[in-house]
């Protein structure tokens, strides 16, 4: 599928596919060098609300145009979002994407990673669109937070959630939200938490995300702008990626 996939998206916030080859019954696949490694590589690192929110535009226009070639992602997190040094994003890692019949169907296939999945997905329940908002808030949220946000608390550190209790902290838990005291506005945070909410249809819709005003602001920039200030970031980040796609 992710073959297929890359071939069918031409997107600037797609990572791109540059060939393919069967090496002793394998397909082996080539994509553009990503230079700076996945956002999971900086979770722990603060990244400022004028960065986050520029890397949350450029996830909004790579899934939007997913979704408008009717095919979803089903698998949104940090380690499938990349960034270079010139200050793109683009989402990565097609394995487990899904091909519509339309925009507004329903599947049921439980498959992705259970940390990012919606509520509606955990529970085995049908899913559409909506659900990828949800990976979409996750991958945003735990990067401002510099961490997963669903984890035992009681414990230093921190550890990760049981299963049973982590479907548990996705169904009825309220997720954190974005701490004014790391630099992140209460409109920023409120956004976030609407694309979390439990009950699917109260996330935004793909049409409404550029009525957020916060939103708005900052993708009225010159896009070579935009990116400018991701790669200002990422390049004097202290992190040492390793080679990814």
């Amino acid at each position: 599928m992710e073959l297929n996939a890359l071939n069918r998206l031409h997107s600037d916030y797609i990572v791109q596919l540059h060939g393919a080859y069967l090496h002793e019954n394998s397909v082996h696949i080539c994509t553009e060098f990503m230079d700076r490694g996945s956002l999971e590589l900086y979770v722990g690192i603060h990244v400022p609300e004028n960065v986050l929110i520029h890397i949350t535009l450029s996830m909004i226009e790579g899934l939007m145009y997913m979704w408008s070639q009717k095919i979803m992602h089903r698998d949104v997190k940090p380690s499938n979002v990349l960034v270079n040094s010139l200050g793109s994003i683009k989402l990565c890692d097609f394995g487990v994407s899904r091909v519509l019949e339309t925009i507004g169907q329903k599947v049921a296939t439980f498959i992705g990673t259970h940390k990012y999945m919606a509520p509606e997905r955990v529970i085995s329940d049908e899913y559409s669109i909506p659900s990828e908002i949800w990976g979409l808030g996750m991958t945003i949220l735990e990067i401002g937070l510099g961490k997963y946000p669903f984890q035992a608390e009681t414990t230093d550190p921190p550890l990760a959630v049981r299963p049973i209790e982590l479907v548990q902290c996705i169904v009825y838990e309220t997720p954190p939200i974005l701490p004014a005291n790391r630099g992140y506005s209460s409109e920023f945070a409120a956004f976030i938490q609407q694309c979390l909410s439990k009950n699917s249809a109260e996330r935004p819709l793909p049409a409404n995300f550029f009525e957020n005003p916060l939103l708005m602001k900052f993708y009225n920039h010159d896009t070579n702008e935009n990116r400018a200030i991701i790669a200002n970031f990422f390049n004097c980040t202290a992190v040492a990626p390793t080679a990814t796609t």
